[in-house]
């Protein structure tokens, strides 16, 4: 490691310059602190070793070493009493020797300035880690989404084209040909299994990848209200009772995002309900489980989850009961990655049906205000 001693006095200057040799360090000797800031284009040193002086040249020298030609190592300062150590300290200096110290406290401020060097690099060369590996994680990000755009439009025009010509048999045929109108009926189921499955993959990729710009204060109940718009049909044919809290709190979210989470958990509420009642489902939300979070759940009294696939379910395309229960097996993984991406956590408690108390109660955190940084 290198180090500029810039003494005016030629004996400090050479004692200096034993000592740090003697310590294993590369010395290179500088007359004044406007000769070390002179080195500074040439010599890229860990520690400068600075003298004051009362006419205040050397405070100026270190001044614009630091914030001219932005030295980012360590600066150390020999002084005499009295001196000002906040002037010292307001222009960069981080440690102070006394003229009168011996070579012991020359080793040990040396030695702790360099770990603070060596600390401040390692600090750096994490962060900037960090920062490729998210940028790469973004790209990456970018990348999957454009390819989901891409190949759900491609799968959704083939498909279109499967339904267009499939009716158009079915209709030249004549209704004579059952068997063959059957298995077209069969090719249109899958034709439309295949594009909730490509819309799901689509919003899969979507969810984690807003915009910050997009989030703002949203009112539970708007989210609420939208979702329950839209699940109007389901909710008539099932006979369905939905409630919510009339106290539902403000929080930090995206609100097209929020509505898809809570459309999905009453969808499945009612998609997985028992055969003997109608559904019910009842959203909650204002406990604060940890300071700057609020919690919402979403309760039902439906067939419940066995304990071992409380955490499974949130996977991709798992599926409990396989084509019994429409489903792509996204809209739980969807959901988990809506909630991730707004600083919260999902989970599960439930009981299945025979147990007490029966149904499932979901459960998530939002952020009650933006982070601050």
């Amino acid at each position: 490691m290198k180090v500029i001693a810039a003494c005016r006095h030629d004996k400090t200057r050479a004692a200096s310059i034993r000592i740090l040799a003697e310590m294993g360090l590369s010395a290179h000797q500088a007359r004044s602190g406007q000769h070390a800031a002179e080195m500074l284009e040439t010599c890229t040193p860990d520690v400068i070793l600075l003298e004051a002086d009362p006419s205040g040249r050397e405070m100026e020298a270190c001044r614009k070493i630091r914030t001219e030609q932005r030295f980012t190592g360590m600066i150390g300062v020999w002084v005499k009493p009295p001196y000002s150590a906040a002037e010292w300290l307001n222009n960069g200096v981080n440690a102070f020797l006394h003229h009168s110290s011996d070579d012991a406290v020359l080793i040990t401020t040396m030695r702790s300035l360099l770990r603070t060097r060596n600390a401040e690099r390692e600090l750096a060369a994490a962060a900037e880690k960090i920062d490729r590996l998210q940028d790469a994680l973004l790209r990456a990000q970018q990348e999957f989404h454009q390819f989901a755009l891409r190949a759900s439009h491609d799968f959704q025009e083939s498909s279109r084209a499967i339904t267009i010509f499939s009716q158009l048999i079915a209709e030249q045929r004549g209704a004579s040909e059952d068997r063959e109108r059957e298995y077209l009926h069969h090719v249109a189921a899958g034709h439309q299994r295949m594009r909730a499955l490509l819309d799901s993959i689509l919003l899969y990729s979507q969810s984690a990848s807003d915009h910050a710009a997009t989030y703002g204060m949203v009112d539970l109940k708007s989210a609420v209200h939208g979702a329950l718009k839209a699940l109007q049909p389901a909710i008539l044919e099932s006979g369905a009772r939905v409630e919510a809290d009339p106290s539902l709190p403000v929080v930090w979210a995206n609100l097209p995002r929020l509505q898809q989470v809570l459309q999905c958990l009453i969808a499945n509420s009612i998609a997985y309900r028992r055969a003997d009642r109608a559904p019910e489902v009842h959203i909650s939300g204002g406990g604060q489980p940890a300071p700057g979070e609020w919690l919402i759940c979403v309760r039902d009294n439906g067939i419940g989850i066995e304990k071992q696939y409380h955490e499974a379910i949130f996977a991709p395309f798992k599926r409990l009961h396989g084509r019994e229960i429409p489903g792509s097996g996204l809209g739980l993984a969807v959901c988990r990655r809506i909630v991730e991406a707004h600083g919260g956590r999902i989970w599960v408690e439930s009981s299945p049906e025979g147990s007490t108390p029966e149904g499932s109660t979901f459960s998530f955190t939002l952020r009650e205000g933006p982070v601050l940084h």
